[in-house]
């Protein structure tokens, strides 16, 4: 193996003085395609939560909220569980693009406007229940795989939906200070410690990416090299298997590829 590995070498030897490779254009373009496959396949992880998880919060809404509200809500959640339900459909009928991240957008705002819908019909401002927005926020700032300016985005869509809603819709009083400005600042905490832990996971991500790459890359080259070790190795066995009036049969066994010692 040896003069192969040496061939290898000077085949990928640069000549002295050569100014280095500009990085090939398809890395980018292998990236990107990674990057929507994995953004279409948790889209449609979390669009298969939406359709679980919507309704069943409906048990809770019969144990916390008024029974005159029941029926609404009810309306609401069936309502949003049928858009994500042909959401996670077009999901299972499209292929990953460049246009995947628009799934989490759409989620949002349909969790996000049910959730701030059921608080103008509980408080507005005053109304605990804003706290579902967070959890949209959690499930999809940290199950799409997007960067971390599209975590942003998204979690400001959901902060305008829910002041949006409450200041459009016609309340009893003015609400409090101390209660908006504390839904708020939780709002925004949640989105801050979302929108940080994606940055991480969107390096980690691209880091994950380029190591598979350089491993493919790797194996590659070492198969190359092993392939013309093969026939550097068969060249030097004798082509004529004849001495004479006689002929004669012979065989070589490999290892693997390269490796046989007898003839």
């Amino acid at each position: 193996m040896r003069p192969s590995t040496a061939v290898a070498a000077l085949e990928r030897a640069p000549a002295e003085g050569a100014p280095a490779r500009p990085r090939p254009v398809e890395q980018d373009d292998g990236l990107a395609a990674y990057l929507w496959t994995l953004t279409h396949a948790w889209a449609r992880t979390l669009t298969l939560l939406g359709v679980t998880l919507i309704p069943l919060f409906f048990a809770l809404d019969v144990f916390m909220m008024p029974s005159r509200l029941l029926p609404r809500f009810g309306g609401y959640r069936l309502e949003t569980t049928l858009l994500v339900f042909l959401q996670y459909l077009v999901l299972r009928r499209t292929r990953p693009s460049r246009y995947a991240f628009l799934h989490g957008y759409f989620f949002s705002l349909v969790a996000g406007s049910m959730i701030a819908l059921m608080t103008t019909d509980l408080g507005g401002f005053a109304s605990p229940y804003y706290a579902g927005l967070n959890l949209v926020i959690i499930a999809v700032d940290l199950l799409m795989p997007w960067a971390a300016v599209h975590s942003a985005l998204n979690s400001l869509l959901i902060l305008a939906l829910y002041l949006g809603f409450n200041l459009a819709w016609p309340q009893a009083g003015p609400p409090p200070r101390p209660i908006v400005v504390n839904n708020l600042y939780f709002l925004l905490a949640t989105a801050v410690i979302a929108t940080s832990i994606n940055a991480v996971k969107q390096r980690l991500v691209r880091s994950e990416y380029f190591g598979r790459e350089a491993l493919g890359r790797a194996r590659d080259a070492l198969w190359s090299e092993m392939e013309i070790a093969k026939r550097i190795q068969t060249a030097l066995l004798p082509r004529s298997r004849a001495l004479g009036d006689w002929r004669m049969a012979a065989v070589m066994l490999t290892a693997d590829e390269v490796g046989g010692d007898y003839y």
